[in-house]
């Protein structure tokens, strides 16, 4: 239903196996869990290889949401990009304390 790619920063989670079920859990554990973010969508389309992952045409419209989480101190400590097919969703957003 979608793709998710991350990049977490290496000070703050730097092994991969400390990702069990949730990469926000990870980064909790540390304490290193974002407290805020800025996020940003948008349409794209998708790739032959986004495609393929997904089961649909290339260049099929997508909706793509950009995140950047930041501790407490101000430092990035994440980015997101979530590809999310248009013919499943329907978004609604409420956003408080990320």
């Amino acid at each position: 239903m979608s793709i998710r790619y991350a990049t977490v920063l290496a000070a703050c989670m730097p092994w991969l196996d400390a990702v069990e079920s949730s990469l926000h859990e990870a980064l909790e554990r540390p304490g290193n869990r974002p407290v805020r973010a800025l996020q940003r969508l948008r349409a794209v389309l998708y790739t032959a290889e986004q495609a393929k992952l997904q089961q649909i045409r290339e260049r099929d419209a997508a909706l793509l949401v950009e995140r950047v989480g930041r501790l407490k101190d101000g430092r990035a400590v994440l980015f997101t990009q979530s590809y999310f097919r248009c013919d499943v969703y329907d978004f609604v957003a409420e956003l408080s304390d990320v």
